[in-house]
């Protein structure tokens, strides 16, 4: 056996051993795990909506470029965080950039958990980008579908709320079409954290 069919058969074992597990795939349960609650930033609907609506370029998984009010930018992200009591003004620059890095984290974090999915035969389903956005179709699908209040799914973390978009859709038949949860566990697995 080549080094190459190899490592193709320990990639395929681990990957088994991952779908085969007991435990929920890493990123599901931090997605869940209530002993993460404390930490200093949760990507919620609400902050979602708020950094779209400021556009905001931590979004984008960047931080601000020079040109851009940095201040303002952090601020508005703190309100949008729910972080009111921070002082923005007082920071360091060096405080600001490690701030502005952990908000970019939960945010990827929080995109991380979508799924590509593929819908079941005879469901005709066509994805086009209709100008419509990105969260309010989320917002839809917990309200419509999850049952949840307006409330309630505006203070979900986005991580939460991909995961459940996605489980509830693979009860309805749909399939993961590319990279699964479990296959993120894999080191060296390429990451779908892309920005809607």
């Amino acid at each position: 056996m080549t080094p190459a069919e190899q490592n193709l058969r320990d990639f395929q074992a681990e990957l088994v051993g991952l779908t085969q597990s007991v435990y929920e795939p890493g990123c599901v349960g931090r997605a869940f795990c209530t002993g993460l609650k404390d930490e200093a930033f949760v990507f919620t609907m609400q902050a979602w909506i708020d950094l779209s609506v400021a556009h905001s370029p931590l979004l984008e998984l960047r931080l601000p470029d020079p040109e851009e009010n940095v201040l303002e930018v952090l601020l508005t992200a703190f309100r949008a965080f729910d972080r009111w009591e921070a002082r923005v003004d007082e920071l360091e620059p060096e405080e600001a950039v490690t701030i502005g890095k952990l908000m970019i984290e939960a945010i990827r974090a929080g995109f991380a958990m979508q799924l590509k999915l593929q819908p079941p035969r005879g469901f005709t389903c066509s994805a086009v980008d209709d100008g419509m956005g990105n969260w309010l179709p989320t917002m839809a699908f917990l309200k419509s579908q999850m049952n949840y209040s307006q409330d309630e799914a505006a203070r979900l973390p986005v991580g939460q709320a991909f995961g459940m978009m996605a489980a509830h859709r693979r009860n309805q038949g749909w399939t993961v079409e590319g990279e699964t949860y479990a296959m993120r566990d894999l080191p060296d697995s390429p990451s779908v954290a892309s920005v809607p």
